[in-house]
């Protein structure tokens, strides 16, 4: 039996993401230090080290999403769903916990202002966390359908439905 699959849509959507992703990451990284910049001349060190802190997770962000984008592009497709298991940094998790990170900032920045910027950055932040891991888990499960098909293991593939309880 020959088995004939495409899937270079989801693959191609999620390397777009990544790039985009690791993009606002530099430009958020370089528009936080010059932040940190501003304050620091303008005397305001408690808000110019918060700042320096946002450029700290932004740069490391940006290293580590082009780590990932540079392995990501030498794997096979049949192997996504191995790579993605064995990867270390858990996508999306920490998603909503910069959303509510950056809900703070914002009454931060009604309250006593100079928060706002980073507080928009932390939130697109986290809303591409979500997309990418939503992403990664649909690109997972084709994987490794993919893998199954190609190796002629469909009949082994259990599909239970989670309702059936």
């Amino acid at each position: 039996m020959r088995v004939i699959s495409e899937v270079p849509r989801e693959r191609v959507r999620l390397l777009r993401i990544l790039k985009l992703y690791t993009l606002y990451s530099l430009f958020s990284a370089i528009l936080c230090s010059m932040l940190v910049g501003l304050y620091l001349f303008s005397e305001k060190p408690h808000k110019s080290i918060l700042y320096l802190v946002g450029t700290f997770l932004f740069v490391t962000t940006y290293l580590m999403h082009l780590d990932f984008l540079d392995k990501l592009k030498k794997t096979r497709f049949n192997s996504y769903w191995m790579f993605f298991r064995r990867y270390s940094p858990p996508f999306g998790s920490y998603g909503f916990l910069h959303i509510i990170i950056s809900l703070v900032l914002a009454i931060a920045d009604v309250l006593k202002g100079g928060y706002g910027v980073l507080a928009a950055l932390i939130a697109v932040k986290g809303l591409f966390e979500i997309v990418l891991h939503d992403e990664i888990h649909s690109l997972m499960v084709l994987s490794y359908l993919h893998f199954e098909l190609t190796m002629s293991n469909i009949d082994l593939l259990v599909i239970v439905d989670p309702f059936s309880k």
